[in-house]
């Protein structure tokens, strides 16, 4: 059963955009995009939709020295800002010269910053989308949907497409290489847990969703396909049901690929050493702990 509804409205011109941070605190995940503009665009375009992302660390949408936007706006019906948190100011002026320069352009707005302060980013845009957005994309951006504010509701995600890298404007060099070498994928959603530091549940819910591991599998060798050696499991929590977990880690070994991986994970991992076995000949090779206090 698919997670969305299509409800005709076809062929629009739809602009997603991932607001660069104005300090940026993560190096290392710079040129890796967020997933929640892509998997929305590759639910749009299998809609009939013309879809172009703008992620940019790669590929600027607002020169504000100029006051110059990018093509890709000034072309398209609808415009998707994402906000999280330390990308909420930019975003916030992306989507002030948008309503200046093109009145009659619709903005939609989600992300996490925007899911916690909804009220704050309706005050620069048309719509706001708080949550998940797979279930409500087409009736947003086709506009069935007039409500200013829309709670999206937990999407079935082994019914959601994976990822089409194709939509990112720029994200491949002039020699059809990706600028990342990092290929994206998620593997679950969610965490069983409520750390004070966190934002995930408040987003997503306390329920914990995994993917169905043949699933992931073939995602990952699409990215394999592709020419990533990498891969980053944008999990929040990894190995949140460690017997789960064991079974797409052992299939990652049957598979023999020339590649190695890296997720999130919580400091639990640590006492499963079956888990620490299938994690090294898999071939992870990091692990990025959340630790809301070093107070044991």
């Amino acid at each position: 059963m698919d997670p969305v509804v299509n409800n005709g409205n076809s062929n629009l011109r739809i602009t997603l955009i991932e607001p660069k941070p104005f300090v940026n605190l993560l190096l290392f995940l710079d040129k890796l995009p967020l997933l929640g503009p892509i998997y929305l665009g590759t639910l749009l375009k299998k809609a009939g939709h013309k879809v172009e992302i703008l992620k940019e660390s790669i590929v600027r949408a607002y020169n504000e020295k100029t006051d110059v936007l990018h093509r890709s706006i000034g072309a398209a019906d609808v415009i998707g800002i994402t906000a999280v948190t330390h990308t909420a100011k930019r975003a916030y002026q992306i989507a002030n010269a948008i309503r200046r320069q093109y009145p009659d352009k619709k903005i939609i707005m989600g992300g996490s910053h925007s899911s916690a302060l909804p009220e704050e980013a309706l005050q620069h845009v048309d719509q706001v989308v708080f949550g998940e957005g797979e279930n409500v994309v087409y009736d947003v951006f086709e506009g069935t949907i007039e409500e200013k504010i829309i709670q999206g509701t937990p999407p079935n995600i082994n019914d959601i497409p994976p990822l089409d890298l194709g939509l990112l404007l720029e994200y491949r060099d002039r020699h059809g290489k990706f600028r990342s070498k990092i290929g994206p994928i998620m593997a679950s959603r969610g965490c069983p847990y409520d750390c004070n530091f966190c934002s995930v549940t408040k987003m997503l819910g306390s329920r914990y969703r995994i993917k169905d591991p043949d699933l992931v599998m073939e995602e990952i060798m699409m990215r394999y396909k592709e020419g990533f050696r990498s891969i980053f499991f944008y999990d929040d929590n990894f190995a949140a049901i460690p017997e789960k977990t064991k079974i797409l880690l052992e299939k990652l070994i049957r598979a023999e690929l020339d590649l190695v991986w890296t997720s999130q994970f919580s400091i639990d991992v640590g006492r499963d050493r079956e888990l620490i076995d299938l994690l090294k000949r898999s071939k992870c090779s990091r692990i990025i702990i959340g630790a809301e206090s070093i107070n044991p």
